[in-house]
């Protein structure tokens, strides 16, 4: 009964941690303005036009919205299956910066007073271990939720689910230290060359 209570309130906790952070992240982009935030989004070269207004506007909604959905508990498995999908694809974004050797600003909080938030490994980690937290929280019955309390007997998810979401965690964490690796590798090689190219009097 212990551990079942200890269990309930550590997963309590995991659920409102990711939420706190997804409903500040998303209030302090809207706090920066949508114009801040679509330089932004221009500067990773990926999206244009249109459809870089379209996520300037929508992303800092969604993040709020799934932040409030994860801290009440409400359709808590399918939110953090959203807020999965959109961690996986800002990690992808900030580790084609870093393929491309580009230098860009994070924009993960909004504009922050010191500056510049460069995008760095540490924030491609910070992401992968909010994927991690999203999978647990996806796969256990959500306690003390809104969910547990409309439903007496939440239903655990499909196990190919469970799996599936694990499985695709770890490939984005093995994928991650491989291409770290080689980026580091050829950063070092591009400086190397320079140095030896460098005459010498």
């Amino acid at each position: 009964m212990t551990s079942d209570w200890l269990g309930s309130i550590a997963l309590l906790a995991v659920r409102l941690f990711v939420g706190s952070l997804l409903l500040v992240a998303g209030i302090l982009k809207l706090r920066a303005g949508t114009r801040w935030f679509l330089q932004q989004i221009l500067a990773y070269e990926i999206v244009k036009g249109s459809r870089a207004k379209l996520v300037a506007r929508g992303l800092p909604a969604t993040e709020i919205g799934c932040g409030f959905l994860l801290i009440f508990g409400w359709q808590t498995r399918a939110v953090a299956l959203v807020s999965f999908g959109l961690l996986t694809i800002f990690t992808g974004a900030i580790i084609s910066t870093f393929w491309r050797g580009k230098q860009v600003n994070c924009g993960c909080f909004g504009q922050q007073k010191q500056g510049l938030q460069p995008a760095q490994w540490a924030i491609v980690y910070r992401n992968l271990l909010l994927m991690g937290l999203q999978v647990i929280v996806s796969s256990l019955a959500p306690p003390f939720s809104i969910d547990a309390w409309l439903n007496h007997n939440p239903h655990h998810p499909h196990p190919w689910l469970q799996v599936s979401l694990a499985a695709l965690w770890l490939v984005s964490l093995l994928a991650t230290l491989f291409l770290q690796h080689r980026i580091q590798h050829e950063v070092t090689k591009k400086q190397l060359v320079k140095t030896t190219s460098v005459p010498t009097l």
